[in-house]
């Protein structure tokens, strides 16, 4: 089943338009594009003016392009990379006092994976009242045109779909329920405290 939420059907709807081949072709095309976008804002945010920059993002693009999960995240279609970019985006745009695109940016992050949403609450703590305003706006905005695009029905079987995992525990879950069901047990799995 697809653990994605409406929102994000309604983004990929022009890809399902395509033959299977060629919507994978271009999903990992543009997933490698947010991997190395990702790289480049992070590494040009801590390499200082005068160094050579280029070099420094080609380095963390071979080493993120070499890491396996990488890998594994193209082999599987996963929205890693896509996610990464807009909590990347939301990180630098937050640093730079741009607050209302790091909670835009972010929100649209927790709408297509509600797990980020803990960043409403980072937010929140730290003070940041219009990022965490334009999270709240984002996530809403994002929630009215998947319910107004994929209707109520597609809502309550993507919850109920949630509801029914049983591999939290899966080593490759990287939610905070995952972390916590391998300790203290959930799902399928023995937890780490019996060991």
């Amino acid at each position: 089943p697809n653990l994605n939420p409406p929102f994000f059907a309604v983004l990929v709807w022009p890809l399902a338009q395509l033959e299977y081949a060629a919507a994978w072709a271009v999903w990992c095309m543009v997933s490698l594009c947010c991997a190395l976008l990702s790289m480049g804002l992070f590494v040009c945010a801590y390499v200082p003016q005068g160094e050579n920059r280029w070099k420094w993002v080609a380095l963390a693009s071979v080493a993120l392009l070499a890491y396996f999960p990488t890998y594994a995240s193209f082999a599987y279609g996963q929205t890693t990379f896509f996610i990464l970019l807009l909590l990347v985006a939301g990180w630098d745009a937050l640093r730079n006092g741009r607050d209302c695109s790091a909670g835009v940016w972010l929100g649209l992050a927790a709408s297509l994976k509600p797990f980020v949403a803990l960043f409403f609450l980072a937010l929140l703590f730290a003070r940041h009242v219009r990022a965490t305003a334009f999270f709240v706006v984002t996530c809403a905005v994002a929630g009215a045109v998947g319910l107004m695009m994929a209707g109520w029905g597609a809502h309550l079987d993507y919850w109920r779909i949630a509801g029914d995992v049983t591999w939290l525990a899966a080593s490759w879950n990287a939610s905070f329920a995952g972390y916590f069901s391998r300790i203290f047990g959930g799902g399928e799995n023995i937890p780490w405290a019996d060991a």
